[in-house]
């Protein structure tokens, strides 16, 4: 039997995005926000993604 991927909280995803320390681990929570949630909590995460990656130092992109 295949093991399903733990669907993150929408808390704890927004936690790990606000302490994210590169674009590069911000990759997979985008993916994740995209995923898992929709409509209102959606935007949210994206809108702290984008802010997050926004934050971090010049150079840093999804591109690594």
């Amino acid at each position: 039997m295949k093991h399903r991927p733990k669907v993150p909280s929408y808390d704890a995803l927004l936690a790990e995005i606000i302490l994210a320390t590169s674009a590069t681990t911000l990759a997979p929570m985008l993916q994740a926000a995209t995923t898992y949630f929709s409509g209102n909590q959606r935007e949210a995460l994206e809108a702290a993604v984008e802010q997050r990656r926004g934050e971090l130092p010049d150079g840093e992109d999804f591109g690594g």
